[in-house]
């Protein structure tokens, strides 16, 4: 093989390392991408522009997001400045992050930092007790909130819990829809 040649290898192997790092970066921006196309929708904003989902919207009175056809609550929330999808659950205590979502959010975690434990979907899991300096719905900002991340692989769904939802004003179902108020 040639000087040319291997210099040619070795460029073709850093652009796929750089686009697979990109990648790996924008992770939550592309299961966003692939869940607006699975359901069926065409215009796809990405939060850089506006993170608010199609079933959230602001109105005066607060943040309003409307049941998705199971009848859950879900919303685009941010982490530390970094935005992620979120079911709403008055069941939880705290605000619940995939191990996933906390590292994109900056938040690291070693296997020394688990001294919880809590039940999931999949049963009982590993949790790690932390402190996010800031939570975003829509225009409503909370500092400073109690949460725990679930150890790699124990969750699939971030949960905005009681942690978060008790900070509030008011927070009330009307007709389908619930209203966040700060």
């Amino acid at each position: 093989m040639t000087q040319r040649n291997l210099l040619g290898e070795v460029v073709s192997w850093l652009v796929v390392a750089a686009l697979v790092f990109m990648l790996a970066q924008n992770m939550h921006l592309l299961r966003r991408v692939v869940a607006e196309v699975a359901a069926g929708r065409t215009a796809v904003q990405t939060p850089a522009r506006d993170p608010t989902p199609l079933a959230e919207s602001r109105t005066r009175e607060g943040v309003e997001l409307r049941a998705d056809r199971r009848g859950h609550y879900e919303a685009t929330i941010e982490i530390n400045g970094r935005p992620m999808e979120a079911m709403v659950d008055t069941g939880a205590t705290e605000v619940s992050l995939t191990y996933e979502d906390a590292r994109n959010a900056g938040i690291f975690l070693r296997d020394s930092d688990f001294t919880g434990r809590a039940q999931t979907a999949n049963g009982l899991a590993r949790i790690a007790p932390v402190m996010l300096e800031r939570v975003e719905v829509g225009s409503i900002l909370v500092r400073n909130v109690r949460a725990n991340v679930g150890e790699p692989g124990a969750m699939r769904t971030n949960l905005l819990g009681m942690s978060f939802l008790q900070r509030l004003q008011k927070f009330e179902i009307r007709s389908g829809t619930l209203l966040l108020q700060d």
